[in-house]
């Protein structure tokens, strides 16, 4: 029996011996294998929340840009000429029955506005008189305060005024008296040297 067991026990121990040596050759490199590519995953996680953090600056920097080009876009030209007659021809409606029965434009005389010393910035006054239903009054004012170059509103008075033609005491009819500044710069003028 001795014998039997001694067999048991190198039979045993071959065994040992060679599940030791399949963990040798084959477990240890394995692992050291999953270790080297743990830590690339780790790397490159890493890279990844570094070009996440790389994309929220970008987002942030596109919107700060579209911000500026949004504020850019809402400042209005200040043409070299009062250019009031391209403006009146801006602003003229055509005479509907019903909606427009009059409109008139008076001009008045440029005037220069003092924002910095002599810094040529002049108004050219126009006044703009109609009788209109408000909703065409309402239209010419968005039509002015949308013109491309700087036109402000200095003063606004809108009456409404009785339908005689009706007994309707709730008349779509109103006089609108509109008095607006065109802004423009004038160039200095030259002096003649001869």
């Amino acid at each position: 029996m001795n014998t039997d067991k001694r067999r048991f026990l190198i039979a045993t121990a071959i065994m040992f011996l060679l599940v030791l040596l399949v963990s040798w050759f084959h477990v240890i490199p394995n692992h050291a294998a999953v270790t080297r590519i743990n830590d690339r995953i780790d790397q490159l996680e890493e890279r990844s929340s570094q070009i996440t953090l790389l994309h929220q600056r970008n987002d942030q920097f596109s919107e700060a840009l579209d911000r500026s080009l949004d504020t850019e876009a809402a400042f209005k030209a200040i043409p070299s000429s009062p250019g009031h007659a391209e403006l009146m021809r801006r602003l003229s409606m055509n005479i509907r029955p019903d909606e427009v029965i009059d409109q008139t434009f008076t001009a008045g005389r440029p005037s220069p506005v003092k924002i910095l010393e002599d810094d040529g910035i002049h108004t050219m006054p126009l006044t703009v008189e109609m009788v209109a239903d408000f909703p065409s009054i309402f239209s010419l004012i968005r039509t002015v305060e949308s013109q491309d170059r700087l036109v402000r509103i200095s003063s606004l008075r809108i009456d409404r005024i009785p339908d005689e033609r009706s007994d309707n005491p709730q008349s779509r009819l109103a006089e609108a008296t509109i008095q607006l500044d065109a802004i423009y710069a004038s160039q200095p003028e030259q002096e003649d040297v001869r």
